[in-house]
């Protein structure tokens, strides 16, 4: 415990060297080419106008995250994608936007 001591003093460090882990594991953000562009496009449009409830995966700051909602409409002058998850209403840039299923 005594040997341990000197290196407890010092809380910075660890959130320090902690920070710099973190930033590690993340990832830079997705350039999507032509024809994955173009398949999303195509989801999204079958989305809009058939079937609302989607799984959307998308990128934000170094990470990739999932989630479950209902689409409400697109917004194009914007790039913008309006969604509604537990009743809150939520726009998404489509440029970090990877997957919908």
């Amino acid at each position: 415990m005594i040997k341990w001591a000197p290196f407890a003093t010092m809380p910075q460090q660890y959130e320090t060297i902690n920070g710099f882990i973190e930033d590690q594991s993340k990832t830079d953000k997705p350039i999507l080419d032509e024809l994955a562009l173009r398949d999303l496009n195509d989801v999204l449009t079958q989305k809009l106008f058939y079937d609302p409830p989607a799984t959307i995966k998308y990128w934000e700051n170094g990470y990739y995250k999932t989630i479950e909602c209902e689409i409400k409409k697109f917004d194009s002058e914007k790039n913008k994608l309006e969604i509604i998850k537990d009743k809150e209403k939520i726009r998404m840039n489509m440029d970090c936007i990877v997957e919908i299923i």
